[in-house]
Parts: structure tokens; sequence; C-alpha cells
């Protein structure tokens, strides 16, 4: 790269739409911060960026919390925020629909707009109209609409299928995180296959570094407590298979689970960690379980196999594509009880040669498909660098 290409590309600046409903405040309360960050700093650090504004769904809470990150050392003072004013009173949604237009000084500013998720990506398509010189990228971690069919919420899926043709349709680049969103955006919204990029999610190798297979045999969930996760019949196959399961997470369905597990103590809630945490609790465990309908690109997953843990997941898209039974996990044959029992059944009767090669090939997978080098070098290129 040349001299004034460089400098060039130092004055530029990325503003990055947060998932709707989503605040800077969850993101830290969560854990999620100290792995979000990551790339927007690097962007910055390796000067592909010169600054990012980050716009959430929080008030001005999120701005006090940003300053204070920064003053303690946890945030780029490059990173800025922009947040929900307080006078605003009409909820998220319309929200989204109007924070172009109320951050337009900001939106005119900006050489890149990025939508986190695909919930929201409609302000990056209203923005895009407004300043149509801005490049934007919109990233789908998680197909929204599937979720939506799964659980039958169908006029929300008609709804939301129409309002993302606005983002689809402005959006210079789509990044999606497995070839099965893929192939769902093309076919639903016949797209042109360069115009969609498949760039998975990255894992911070310093902190889910690999240590040797703990052989105790027990069993982690890191996730959601959501129907689209499919922890009811998780935790009904350990119940009828008699495994040791902790569950790390929370969401809607606790209640349910607590009054199931309850005369059962080999089953455990064990509630919400920082991210930062999350590599020393899965290395007291050998298995991780990923049950869920439907995936993208999970973070959970690739991080247990990091880790080195055996991971068994069910037959689904974004879980099937990363997943090779026998080889780097296990795969239970469908999402139903009998599926993740039999798969259990495995937990408990695999030899220890098997599973140690397993946990190997598992962290080999990561580190040839999903370091931050990687990623970065990869979204780096969509904007020019």
């Amino acid at each position: 790269m040349t001299d004034s290409v460089s400098r060039e590309m130092k004055k530029s600046s990325l503003l990055l739409l947060f998932t709707r409903n989503v605040s800077l405040k969850q993101w830290v309360d969560s854990g999620l911060f100290y792995r979000e960050k990551l790339l927007y700093e690097r962007f910055i650090k390796e000067e592909i960026i010169g600054s990012v504004i980050w716009a959430t769904y929080g008030g001005s809470s999120d701005a006090e919390m940003a300053s204070m990150l920064i003053k303690e050392g946890k945030l780029d003072p490059r990173i800025k925020v922009i947040t929900k004013p307080g006078w605003w009173i009409f909820g998220n949604f319309t929200y989204s629909l109007f924070l172009a237009i109320i951050h337009f000084d900001s939106i005119k500013k900006v050489d890149f707009i990025k939508s986190n998720q695909l919930d929201g990506a409609w302000a990056g398509g209203i923005a895009k109209i407004l300043n149509p010189a801005t490049k934007f990228i919109l990233r789908s971690g998680y197909n929204l609409l599937f979720l939506y069919l799964k659980e039958r919420k169908f006029a929300k899926y008609h709804f939301f299928r129409i309002l993302l043709k606005l983002p689809v349709s402005r959006a210079d680049y789509i990044i999606v995180t497995s070839q099965d969103h893929k192939d769902y955006f093309i076919d639903h919204y016949s797209l042109l296959d360069e115009k969609i990029q498949v760039i998975g999610n990255y894992i911070d190798q310093t902190k889910f570094g690999p240590r040797p297979l703990d052989l105790n045999r027990r069993t982690v969930f890191l996730g959601r407590f959501e129907q689209i996760k499919n922890v009811i019949n998780l935790i009904d196959a350990a119940i009828e298979e008699d495994i040791q399961l902790d569950l790390i997470g929370k969401g809607s369905l606790q209640p349910m689970i607590e009054a199931k597990i309850k005369d059962h103590p080999n089953i455990r809630v064990l509630g919400t960690f920082p991210n930062d945490q999350i590599p020393f609790l899965l290395q007291q465990y050998t298995f991780f379980m990923m049950p869920s309908y439907s995936e993208g690109n999970p973070k959970a997953l690739l991080e247990a196999m990091s880790v080195g843990l055996v991971s068994v997941g069910t037959k689904v898209p974004g879980i099937q594509e990363i997943l090779e039974d026998g080889f780097n996990g296990i795969i239970a044959g469908s999402t139903d009880v009998a599926s993740l029992r039999a798969a259990m059944i495995r937990t408990k009767t695999e030899d220890i040669a098997s599973l140690q090669k397993m946990s190997q090939n598992a962290r080999a997978y990561i580190q040839k498909n999903h370091t931050l080098d990687s990623i970065v070098k990869t979204e780096a290129s969509l904007i020019g660098y």
C-alpha cells in the first residue's frame, strides 16, 4: 500500500449499527463487549479505518459507559458512541426507522456503514438513501426470518421479509456467516453471488487457547434459553440418559427449565458469565452441547472447539457446516429427544483416543478458519484496503 493511500484510509470512518434493541450496556453486562470490540480496535490499530462510531439502542447511559470504558483503557478512544435521544418515546422499532435521520450529522460524514445483524439493518438502507456516497455493508450473523418461521410467527416473517428488501437492495456488499445463509439470500432476494461473501465469526485465540482435554465426561450447554436453541429437548434427553449437564445462560424459558430440573441434581443452571471467563469455565468439561434447530455461525460452538472440547451438535444449517461426525465432533441425527439421547450415549462410550483426536481436529479447524487475523483481512478487503 502506498503512503498516500494509507493516509487516505486513516481518515476514513465506519459507523456500526447495533442490532435492534441492543445497547452498549447489554454488551458489557453479557460479556459480549470484550469479544465484539476486537474487530474494530484492530481496524483502527492497523490503520484500516481512522475512526469508528457505534450507533446503539441505549440512552445517555451508553454514552457515559463508553466514556468510562475509554477512561479505564478498555475501549479505544477513537471509537465513539451515538445513542437514542432522551426525548425519544416511540419505541426501538420506530427509532430504527428514524435513526439515520436523527443522526444524519454522523451519517453524512462516514465512509462506511455496517449492520451488526440483519435485525435493524434497514437503518443502513435508509442511511444509504440519505447519503448515497457512503458504502453500506449489510452483515447477517443469523437468519432472522428462519427464526420467525421456526417460532411460527408468520405475520412477523412476512412483514420483515418485505422490510428487509430495503437494506438488501441498497447494500454494496452483504456478509453472511454460512453458505446456507448465502443460498437463502440468493434464492429469496434474487441476488448475484458476487455481492455476498461468507465470513465466519472470529475467535480470540489468546483467550480461547487449547489445553489437554479433561476426560471427566462432564457436559455443558452455553447459550440463550430460547425455543430456537432446543434446550428443553436437551434437558429431557439428559434426564433420560442420566447425564451430568450444566447450563450456562439465561432467557425466557428459564422458569420452565428450573421447574423441569428441580428433582434432577445432575442438571444445573449456572447463570451467565462475562465472555473473558468463558474459557476457564469450558476447560472444566469434556463435551459441549449445541442442540439448536438452526444456527448461523455459532460463536459458542466455535469457542468450545477452540478450547478443545468435543462438541455435540444437531444436523441443522449452521452446525453441520462446522462439525464432521467422528472427526471434529459428534452429530445428532435430528433435534428430537431420541436423537440427542443417542448422541449422549456416544459421549459415554467413545474411547479416549477418539475423543482426544476429535479435540485436536476441532482446534485445528478453528485455527484454519476462524482467527481474528483472517477475518480482519477479509473484511478489510471489502472496504478497499
